[in-house]
């Protein structure tokens, strides 16, 4: 299942300074909102929406709370990037 991107403000990743101006929810077609969990598509690290509308990194506690489902998916996520990441350097 596709779902729609969200546009979004110009958000830079605190990590590799990549920007970005979009978001598309993984199981659920609803925008980001503070607290929600994305990854940066250029170094692939796991970031938060701030409430501030920045992207941060999050704090231990944070990624303790997240649900079973969220780690799982975060996990496919990162693997799936590695893989179409790898494929672009091998070009």
């Amino acid at each position: 299942m596709i779902l729609p991107e969200h546009v979004t403000p110009v958000l830079v990743c605190p990590c590799c300074g990549y920007k970005m101006d979009r978001a598309t929810g993984i199981g659920y077609d609803r925008p980001p909102a503070p607290g929600s969990v994305t990854v940066c598509m250029n170094c692939a690290e796991v970031l938060m929406f701030g409430a501030d509308g920045t992207l941060r990194q999050p704090l231990l506690a944070e990624m303790l709370d997240w649900t079973s489902d969220t780690h799982r998916t975060l996990d496919q996520l990162l693997r799936a990037l590695r893989v179409v990441k790898g494929k672009a350097r091998a070009k």
